[in-house]
């Protein structure tokens, strides 16, 4: 059980932490 959820927030901070820096890239993008 414990593993499971655990398993699910690194799937979720990873996913953040993409979106983190997709958003950073248009930024930089549109200084540019």
């Amino acid at each position: 059980m414990i593993d499971a959820e655990e398993e699910k927030l690194k799937d979720k901070n990873e996913t953040a932490i993409m979106h983190q820096i997709n958003s950073n890239s248009d930024i930089i993008a549109k200084k540019i």
